[in-house]
């Protein structure tokens, strides 16, 4: 008899697209997971994520929100649906959809024109290719949005974005309607505190232009600013655009003639890096070399799970208080993301989570009052999702709030332990299959696994733990259990399983949320295979 013990788990993360009995499961190299869900790897353990609660239900479907800074006392929350854009400040919701002598003008997005938004001087601007673009010129949630001051009659863009003083339109549309893919225009520089004067390129005294990029397959997808400079992607090939003024204003040279961006949104700023879903890779640069960070790990089964009909809702968006990006995309039949692959960049570590169907993630800070007091909490503070001493509404760190079209909700992220505010809880798991304990030639007979656990809150107690066996390094395990573990008053559960490789799945479906410090599996070495 021995007794194997694995307490470096949380180092490797998941990697789906190995071998399972390749991966490591070891304390000097690391124990790789074959799958997890709603479980995050970080400081040396295991933890279950928290889940997501309501921020407010909207007054439309929410395709798109921000929030945007005021002066009031609190900030205004501006989401936006198919037709109409609102705001919410205060708890109350406005309307703030462009009019014309006083009659609502509807806007005409849809999934194949979802709204993108940019900020240059505080002004929001929003974009969905199929609407003149819109500018919040007095913001406010008595005020409406107004056609972009100054933009150019009946053009469209499917993207604008700031770099330094001036608006970038990417993939223009002109107004006899004939749509450029491979077109930029910028504006003519802002002064502070205002929008841009003209976008008009004959002008001798302003400094807008336009630069086309057939120098290359494919088309303009988005771009995103990197230090001093300016990222352009195309779906095919990556370019850097820098400052240089005079008549050239702009400089733009190709920097990854065949790596590029699978949709907008799918690119976000860290440390000075773009994290970026390209499409066949993700990967890591900063403006002058990348390095895939998914290769060998999770690449394969993210590209085979993206539904290839609605490839486009794919985004990024930066978890920063966890160090992670998020990669949501849609899988099976998904029209909005309903999965989320996350990577931490600090560790190099993958996981999951699942998603309702979700058409944006916006990172921000929320200053929404919390009224919530000793008295009035429904939950006892042993249950609570986070310290006392937390708010969920915290202008200090960065929350993620999520739109969810179907529910007319946005929800707030990793701030409670139910899934939502139906008190669905959350299921989480993790799962190793095709382990060898030791060593791959001798038959096993497990008979006892340690779980180095510990509760942090809920209402209930037990984990389910299920083990499996399989004798081929191909085989599919063959699972016995659950056998229950109180994480409170248990410290080792008993089991008779015997094979040549031994799988785990640890799970929960309650309201607990639990962390893993490592396992112990009591184990006798039998005849050889």
């Amino acid at each position: 008899m021995s007794i194997v013990s694995f307490n470096n788990i949380a180092s490797l993360g998941i990697a789906k697209d190995p071998v399972p009995v390749t991966l490591p499961a070891n304390d000097k190299v690391g124990f790789a997971w074959t799958d997890a869900m709603n479980m995050r790897f970080k400081d040396g353990y295991i933890t279950k994520m928290p889940g997501y609660e309501l921020l407010f239900n909207c007054s439309v479907a929410p395709y798109f929100s921000s929030r945007i800074d005021y002066t009031g006392a609190t900030s205004i929350y501006l989401y936006a649906g198919l037709s109409k854009v609102y705001c919410m400040h205060n708890g109350t919701h406005y309307n703030i959809t462009r009019q014309t002598t006083g009659v609502d003008v509807d806007y005409h997005a849809d999934k194949d024109h979802m709204w993108n938004m940019t900020t240059l001087n505080n002004f929001p601007v929003l974009t969905n290719l199929a609407d003149t673009p819109q500018a919040w010129t007095n913001v406010g949630p008595s005020n409406r949005l107004v056609n972009l001051p100054n933009w150019p009659t009946n053009y469209l863009a499917k993207v604008i974005r700031s770099y330094k003083a001036y608006l970038i339109a990417l993939d223009v549309t002109n107004s006899l309607g004939n749509r450029n893919k491979n077109l930029i225009k910028w504006s003519t520089g802002a002064l502070p505190g205002a929008l841009p004067t003209t976008w008009d390129i004959s002008d001798p005294t302003a400094d807008a232009g336009e630069y086309q990029f057939s120098d290359s397959d494919g088309w303009l997808v988005d771009c995103l600013p990197l230090n001093d400079f300016n990222i352009i992607y195309k779906n095919s090939s990556t370019y850097i655009m820098s400052y240089v003024g005079g008549t050239e204003i702009f400089s733009i040279r190709k920097i990854f003639p065949s790596v590029g961006l699978l949709a907008p949104n799918c690119a976000a700023f860290f440390k000075g890096k773009h994290f970026a879903v390209t499409s066949d890779d993700v990967i890591v640069h900063d403006g002058f070399q990348y390095q895939s960070v998914i290769d060998g790990k999770n690449k394969r089964y993210l590209f085979k799970n993206i539904n290839p009909n609605s490839i486009d809702r794919t985004f990024v968006v930066p978890n920063y208080e966890n160090a992670e990006m998020w990669i949501c995309f849609p899988t099976g039949s998904s029209t909005y993301a309903n999965s989320a692959l996350i990577f931490n960049y600090e560790t190099g570590v993958w996981t999951r989570r699942a998603l309702p169907e979700t058409s944006h993630i916006s990172s921000g800070f929320i200053d929404i009052t919390d009224s919530v007091t000793w008295q009035a909490a429904s939950t006892t503070w042993a249950n609570t999702a986070v310290p006392w001493d937390k708010s969920r509404y915290n202008k200090i760190s960065l929350s993620l709030s999520m739109c969810v079209p179907t529910d007319s909700k946005i929800y707030l992220i990793d701030k409670s332990n139910i899934i939502n505010d139906n008190n669905i809880p959350a299921y989480a798991y993790l799962e190793r299959i095709n382990f060898p304990l030791s060593d791959d030639q001798h038959m096993k007979f497990v008979k006892r696994i340690w779980l180095k656990t510990n509760k942090v809150t809920g209402s209930n107690d037990i984990i389910n733990v299920h083990v499996g066996t399989s004798l081929t390094t191909t085989g599919e395990p063959v699972w016995q259990g659950p056998y229950t573990f109180n994480t409170v008053t248990d410290d080792k559960l008993d089991c008779l399983c015997f094979g040549r490789y031994i799988s785990i799945r640890i799970s929960t479906s309650t309201d607990l949320v639990w962390e893993l410090h490592g396992f112990d599996v009591e184990v006798d070495n039998k005849g050889k295979w």
